[in-house]
């Protein structure tokens, strides 16, 4: 039960920073890799809380037959994830990760490097929303630094 919350924490943290991501990129459209959308686990009770990496591709790919396989274990796919998932962050510290004996406690360190990267990335969309803001009305770099308008 802990490994299986502890997927769903990670997912979910997951799918909050590609939000971001995608927030940030001239792109607008950031897909995550087959083999980590593979390894997606069935929703949560009461599904999941938001779902933009979970709808980037066809049902086949988002979720593999073999991950919802009963025969498969849960804790053989979280496994899976938690050395798969830190390879979506550059500079996660590979060897503290790899140094953790628990799937759970993998994954709950993860899910924390992805939510010290999420706090960053939503001041940078905020930072971005700003500049758009003061662009749309008529200020310049050079006039809010002066604080005179165009």
């Amino acid at each position: 039960q802990a490994v299986q919350q502890a997927e769903w924490d990670l997912w979910l943290a997951i799918d909050t920073v590609w939000y971001l991501l995608s927030k940030l990129s001239s792109k607008r459209s950031l897909l995550l890799p087959d083999e980590v959308l593979q390894l997606q686990p069935p929703p949560p009770p009461g599904g999941w809380e938001h779902q933009y990496c979970m709808q980037q591709g066809a049902p086949a790919v988002s979720t593999s037959e073999w991950s919802l396989d009963e025969g498969y274990p849960l804790v053989r796919r979280a496994q899976r994830l938690s050395f798969v998932a830190s390879s979506l962050m550059p500079g996660a510290p590979q060897q503290q990760i790899l140094e953790l004996e628990s799937v759970a406690g993998r994954l709950r360190f993860l899910k924390d490097v992805f939510n010290r990267h999420e706090g960053a990335l939503r001041s940078l969309v905020a930072l971005q929303e700003i500049e758009s803001e003061g662009s749309a009305s008529g200020f310049d770099d050079a006039d809010s630094r002066d604080g005179n308008r165009k």
